[in-house]
């Protein structure tokens, strides 16, 4: 988001919004104490298992008592669990942006959408949409470069009505939009050349989702971009032979060595997004370095036996951006670096 013109602002106002609840737990009325905590009680099941006694679920039992606020081992355990939260937060930097879900995608077979154009089968929020909306945001993860986000055009109930009522039969066709409950129907028509899905971190329709945000504010924020063509020219050269065999083809000995390199893969896959990350922060999402780690892991998702699992140490990482001490707990405080971007802001941010 913050690659495609998002303003620092907006981000500092989700982040504002994410802890809004503080002060609520704090001076709030007690009924929304009893529902927060209740809330987070059952996020980790304490109220069931009742394994621990002296945290957690002491707290929930001292207000189901109703002990106030100004009662010191009640108070300092509500101060342990706001914090706990706050960095669960922000070292996740999980900040929930309104008006987004994760949805499936599924192909459009009725032929009705154009390849720019999707439908947004949100039961419950099917109207807000169609009435505000005429465009959104939609992504897949892990997204490995700027154009991975794609800004797609809602189409309406009402002009697919219209289509369906221009094709001889194509009664049916509608149906299928009015019935579908919970996805994304997506173009099969090819946007410049190449499959909507594929577009987003070379997605398909096998059962993977798409993070959406029809959010107006940020929509408009959102720069376009060009389709950048997927695949590299060097290809070929990337890929052994025995990347492009089929399963029959190969012996034992290949497969046996494929599926370790997909269990070394695993096992490495966290460091190599990890390095990705710090990269895009430090780099910038478009710089040659980006992007030469960003098509390795991109041919890491289907070809893990031509990925060169020492790409990671060779990249040289002696400074690491301050949103990541979380994850670099083994590292001198001298190997961080304050980040001017939105990570590096959120995390001094959440950190006051």
């Amino acid at each position: 988001l913050e690659s495609r013109g998002v303003p620092m602002q907006y981000f500092r106002d989700v982040a504002s919004e994410a802890v809004c609840w503080i002060d609520e737990v704090i001076n709030g009325s007690y009924g929304k104490l009893i529902k927060f905590v209740k809330t987070h009680a059952d996020q980790k099941g304490l109220i069931r298992q009742r394994d621990d006694i002296f945290n957690d679920y002491l707290l929930w039992t001292m207000v189901k008592a109703g002990v106030p606020r100004t009662e010191p081992v009640f108070s300092l355990l509500l101060k342990e669990m706001i914090c706990e939260k706050v960095n669960s937060i922000r070292n996740k930097a999980k900040y929930p942006l309104k008006k987004s879900c994760n949805l499936r995608m599924i192909p459009d077979h009725t032929g009705l959408l154009e390849p720019d154009e999707v439908f947004v089968a949100l039961y419950d929020d099917i109207l807000e949409i169609e009435q505000s909306c005429t465009a959104i945001l939609a992504m897949r993860f892990p997204a490995y470069i700027a154009e991975d986000m794609l800004t797609l055009k809602v189409v309406t109930r009402k002009t697919l009505r219209f289509r369906s009522s221009l094709i001889p039969y194509g009664d049916g066709f509608y149906d299928f939009f009015e019935n579908v409950r919970n996805c994304l129907i997506m173009s099969t028509k090819p946007l410049e050349g190449q499959c909507v899905a594929d577009l987003m971190s070379g997605g398909d329709y096998d059962g993977d989702k798409a993070w959406i945000c029809w959010d107006k504010t940020l929509v408009e924020h959102v720069k376009p971009l060009p389709v950048r063509p997927r695949g590299d020219s060097n290809e070929d050269a990337i890929q052994p032979a025995i990347c492009n065999m089929l399963a029959s083809q190969k012996d034992r000995l290949q497969l046996v060595s494929y599926a370790h390199a997909c269990k070394h893969h695993r096992s490495r896959i966290g460091a190599l997004s990890n390095r990705l990350d710090y990269k895009w922060d430090r780099c910038g999402i478009d710089s040659k370095e980006t992007q030469i780690l960003a098509a390795k892991a991109f041919i890491q998702v289907d070809n893990p036996a031509c990925f060169n699992g020492n790409y990671c140490e060779k990249s040289g990482y002696q400074l690491y951006p301050n949103w990541s001490a979380w994850r670099e707990k083994n590292t001198a405080e001298s190997s961080f670096y304050q980040s001017e971007k939105a990570m590096g802001v959120l995390w001094n941010l959440m950190e006051e």
